[in-house]
């Protein structure tokens, strides 16, 4: 089986392995930059979530996130963003258009040679997230 042929089939068959071993959080999809239905397949039980990753100053971001909020809405989920820009004016734009979660994901990335905290690479103020 192809998985993107099947995405309600695969979503739902890792989400009966994560259940039948004792994982009990909520589960979320993260579809990227587009394809609700292709990356999430739309089943039961999982969220699906965006990433968006514009230009800072894209004129369009905030329609773009409205669209995607709006296709949420009419299957009954919140708007979850789990990926982003590392941009505090980013992140506003996304609270302010909607947004009702921002994953931690690449908002304190970097790399960590050392082991080296990576947290305070955001600049000033330190350690937003």
């Amino acid at each position: 089986m192809q998985l993107s042929s099947d995405p309600k089939g695969y979503i739902s068959a890792l989400r009966d392995m994560a259940v039948q071993h004792g994982i009990s959080v909520p589960l979320i999809a993260c579809v990227g930059q587009g394809g609700l239905l292709e990356a999430s397949g739309f089943f039961e039980d999982v969220v699906p979530t965006c990433n968006f990753y514009p230009n800072a100053r894209d004129p369009f971001f905030e329609e773009k996130v409205l669209f995607y909020r709006e296709e949420l809405a009419r299957c009954g989920y919140p708007l979850l963003v789990t990926e982003t820009n590392r941009s505090h004016f980013l992140l506003r734009r996304l609270l302010s258009a909607g947004a009702k979660m921002l994953g931690p994901y690449l908002q304190a990335s970097g790399t960590n040679f050392g082991f080296t905290n990576v947290t305070n690479n955001w600049g000033n103020p330190l350690s937003f997230p």
